[in-house]
C-alpha cells in the first residue's frame, strides 16, 4: 500500500507539472515549494512519506518534518 500510494503521488505530480508547470496536487497532502527546495518522496510497505527539504538545511531538519500519509 505505501509504495502504491507513493507511485500514485509521483505520477500525479508529473501529470500536474506537465499540464500546468506546477507539480502540486491535492494527493501530496503538502505544498511542494518552489525551486531550489526539494520534496523527498519515500515509502515503506505500509505508508508513503513526504518531507520538504530546503537548501542548506541539515538532513536531520528535513527528516524531523517527515509526514506520514496513508
Amino acid at each position: 500500500p505505501g509504495r502504491l500510494a507513493l507511485s500514485g503521488a509521483m505520477q500525479n505530480a508529473v501529470g500536474a507539472f506537465a499540464g500546468s508547470g506546477n507539480p502540486n496536487h491535492p494527493g501530496l497532502g503538502m505544498a511542494w515549494r518552489n525551486w531550489p527546495s526539494k520534496l523527498r518522496f519515500d515509502a515503506d510497505s505500509t505508508s508513503m512519506h513526504l518531507s520538504n527539504h530546503a537548501p542548506g538545511a541539515s538532513e536531520g531538519t528535513a527528516l524531523s518534518r517527515l509526514q506520514r500519509l496513508h
